[in-house]
């Protein structure tokens, strides 16, 4: 393995487990989203990689040389590892121009370098802003400056911490757009930190999905989000409908209608969680009486995808005795923008089976 490798790393700060025992290892060329929550240990693992952190526990390698071992009398300093770190705030030197701050990794520093740093700054189309300083820069120009310092000197690892999280929605599109280019030309090993499911779906290879400092899963995108490992992972790729049963007859009821429970002995409890775009509604007269029905309670259009608001049965208020509390669970569905749907109106529902999960209770 001549890429990026953590061996049984382990990582305390104080009290507090930020990293149990990860075993992951990324090849030259290949990026890798590390997805979760605040707090999961990503950027810990960012850090130790760069040398920022000391490591406590296993062993890191780049390029298939130990930079960092637990208990080893030396390491190597970061500025010998031959990574490329880019921060959420962009971390430019306010003091420097724009083409200083990409020539600063660069053998000879903020005085060599120069032909390669223009060029760089050419093909981003940002030639003219090579003598202005951070502060006359964009939020969108400073991150392309920052990426550009960290790729210029040509490492062998890059390493990207929530870099796009600052920009606005158009902004971050075209960034990111502009960052798959960029790697993909490079060669490195790139390790890319995220909140976001969508954006580590865009740019990974694979997603890393992290939960209290463990790996929970490391797939495709298309596996992660097809076949999530447990309820945590399913939440970060969107709303959930979310209900909690018993398997009988390999089926689990829900108000959505039966769902088939691969894998679970009758009578186990579980956990079951529908896509909000795996929910179809269509005409009563259209489905068997025993199909599943819901009241729509209100429908928003959010511009391709129209939200639906429903509660399970087509039980009225008007229609319950005294002194009865008509049921407030309310469903959400999303169904292709333009679908017209009658707030107040009873709907047959069915599930897409692709888009419902069986998890055995209280698996996160």
């Amino acid at each position: 393995m001549s890429g990026l490798a953590f061996e049984g790393v382990s990582h305390r700060y104080g009290s507090l487990l930020a990293v149990d025992s990860v075993e992951l290892a990324v090849r030259p060329g290949e990026t890798v989203c590390l997805l979760g929550p605040s707090g999961c240990g990503k950027s810990t693992l960012l850090r130790l990689a760069a040398g920022l952190e000391e490591l406590q526990t296993g062993r890191i390698e780049i390029g298939g040389r130990a930079v960092a071992a637990a208990g080893a009398r030396s390491r190597v300093p970061p500025e010998e590892r031959s990574v490329g770190l880019v921060f959420q705030d962009y971390a430019l030197f306010p003091h420097l121009t724009v083409l200083e701050n990409i020539r600063y990794g660069l053998p000879g520093g903020r005085s060599g370098g120069k032909d390669r740093a223009r060029r760089a700054l050419a093909e981003l189309g940002m030639s003219d802003l090579a003598e202005r300083y951070p502060h006359a820069l964009s939020g969108g120009q400073q991150q392309r400056v920052a990426l550009l310092r960290a790729l210029v000197p040509r490492p062998r690892v890059m390493l990207l911490d929530e870099p796009f999280s600052t920009l606005d929605e158009h902004l971050r599109h075209e960034v990111r757009m502009e960052t798959m280019n960029l790697l993909a030309g490079s060669g490195a090993v790139t390790v890319l930190v995220t909140h976001d499911a969508e954006e580590a779906m865009l740019l990974g290879d694979r997603i890393v999905v992290m939960q209290a400092g463990r790996i929970v899963q490391d797939a495709s995108p298309g596996e992660v989000y097809a076949r999530p490992s447990n309820l945590f992972t399913a939440r970060l790729f969107g709303p959930l409908n979310l209900f909690e049963g018993t398997v009988r007859g390999g089926l689990v009821e829900t108000p959505l209608g039966p769902v088939e429970a691969v894998g679970f002995a009758d009578s186990s409890r579980v956990s079951v969680a529908v896509r909000a775009d795996g929910i179809e509604l269509v005409s009563t007269a259209s489905v068997p009486t025993d199909c599943a029905r819901v009241r729509v309670r209100s429908v928003r259009r959010l511009g391709a995808w129209t939200l639906v608001l429903m509660t399970p049965g087509d039980v009225t208020r008007e229609a319950l005795g005294a002194g009865e509390a008509l049921r407030e669970t309310v469903l959400e569905a999303r169904v292709p923008g333009g679908a017209e749907l009658i707030a107040g109106d009873v709907y047959a529902v069915r599930t897409r089976p692709e888009k419902a999960f069986v998890f055995a209770a209280g698996s996160g």
